[in-house]
């Protein structure tokens, strides 16, 4: 589900959160045209300032190449600086990072990524900024056609020193720009160090965050702190749910020691009913939590008897839907939460 936090790059920049959700309303195309180069680079600037959400997504696009480079040892090393946050960020990091390196084991070509040495300037480098290389685009299309026009030869020497000047512009811009963003946001960052990160039960897929196809959005799932009232679901066609292994109880009365699985989260619940619509589910509840002093939607869905069989429902859903990296939750920690 898109997310939608409300700010824009020209109103709210002052603290490191934002600027994040500025990234993640780019990427997903939330209020504003989807530009995924230009929400990475926000993420990776909340990343380089130490933000924990931040390094977790920033490792997600290193592996997924959305916006930008694709780097499997970039991806983990961000997603180990994650690890080290504490709390749900941190364990959806350890998780993923155990996947990382169940799908690196698999395939004999990748293995050497366990052992060689990570290059970590480059993966700190923040990268061009997309309004800078926009510009140089531009001007490079205004010349290109300008040249293929019949115009009188003095012109065409104008524009031909036009060209050289954009070049040199651009040479200026890739010289000093990140530099001069990197003096002005990006704090001190500390050497690499090495971590021992203890992994859950291997699984297949990714709990909660990891985007494989590359056309689609990353999600934004944050821990929610203090849970303020409950969303009662909008009624459900009465169908037989897509998802597999569901018993259809009531997920606020089924045994505490059972798994749901939380499908999504987002700053508005309008799109989390939509998927749940969509989807036909029956079984299913949106509540309302506050994260950060704000407002936060979660959407859970199904009753399954241990975590064994929330896991197997896991690989069975639409790939759509894996897009937002759903993840096991216990019955007891959701309920309690709903009680609050």
């Amino acid at each position: 589900m898109p997310y939608s936090s409300g700010a824009t790059d020209n109103n709210k920049q002052d603290t490191v959160e934002s600027v994040h959700d500025i990234g993640v309303q780019y990427i997903n195309g939330d209020g504003v045209n989807a530009f995924p180069e230009k929400g990475r680079y926000y993420i990776h600037q909340s990343a380089l300032r130490g933000y924990p959400p931040g390094q977790f997504h920033l490792g997600i696009l290193f592996y997924t190449g959305i916006g930008g480079d694709k780097d499997i040892s970039c991806a983990r090393w961000w997603l180990g600086k994650s690890a080290l946050s504490g709390g749900e960020t941190a364990n959806r990091a350890q998780y993923i990072l155990h996947d990382i390196k169940e799908d690196i084991l698999a395939d004999p070509a990748l293995k050497e990524i366990l052992t060689r040495p990570t290059d970590t300037l480059r993966c700190m480098q923040l990268p061009e900024s997309p309004n800078s290389s926009a510009a140089v685009q531009g001007i490079k299309h205004i010349l290109s056609i300008a040249e293929s026009a019949p115009v009188t030869p003095p012109f065409l020497a104008q524009i031909n020193r036009g060209k050289k000047q954009a070049e040199q512009i651009k040479i200026y811009l890739n010289k000093h720009l990140p530099l001069l963003q990197a003096e002005l946001i990006t704090p001190e960052i500390p050497e690499e160090i090495t971590i021992t990160i203890v992994i859950p039960p291997p699984v297949t897929i990714y709990p909660s965050e990891t985007v494989y196809p590359p056309a689609l959005p990353i999600q934004v799932s944050r821990t929610p702190e203090k849970t303020q009232k409950i969303i009662k679901s909008p009624a459900a066609p009465k169908t037989k749910p897509v998802f597999a292994g569901n018993s259809g109880s009531n997920l606020r009365t089924a045994p505490a020691r059972h798994y749901t699985l939380q499908l999504s989260s987002a700053a508005t619940p309008e799109g989390l009913y939509d998927t749940a619509r969509h989807y036909k589910l029956s079984n299913y509840v949106v509540y309302e939590t506050v994260r950060h002093g704000r407002q936060w939607y979660v959407l859970v869905y199904g009753d399954y008897p241990d975590l064994t069989s929330a896991r197997r429902a896991l690989k069975k859903l639409p790939a759509a839907v894996t897009a937002n990296k759903p993840w096991a939750r216990s019955l007891k920690q959701v309920q309690a939460e709903l009680m609050k």
